[in-house]
């Protein structure tokens, strides 16, 4: 049977977000994060990564490679909003690709 997801709360998210850097909720209230890219090449082995983890776990982000930046969205259309879901899929993409200091 699938798990069923719940949306955050505001106040959920925001308790999230508080421990999850470089992620923000945009306008459309989608958790967000953008990252530079050293280089187009390296963007491209980020994305690999990222689509590698996302098939292993059946969570499948929207990515968009530009130059400069690599932007990873996470939302969960069957609960309308983002769920706990969404935010350990952004923990797994900061292991990932690192967040700079």
């Amino acid at each position: 049977m699938a798990q069923t997801l719940e949306a955050l709360t505001l106040q959920q998210l925001k308790a999230q977000l508080a421990g999850l850097d470089g992620w923000h909720v945009n306008e459309a209230g989608h958790l967000v994060r953008v990252i530079s890219n050293p280089n187009y090449k390296q963007g491209l082995a980020w994305v690999q990564a990222i689509g590698d983890w996302a098939e292993a776990h059946d969570h499948h982000p929207d990515v968009l490679l530009t130059w400069p930046t690599l932007t990873i969205t996470f939302y969960t259309h069957t609960a309308n909003g983002v769920t706990e879901k969404d935010v350990e899929a952004a923990q797994a993409v900061n292991s990932l690709i690192p967040v700079e200091n």
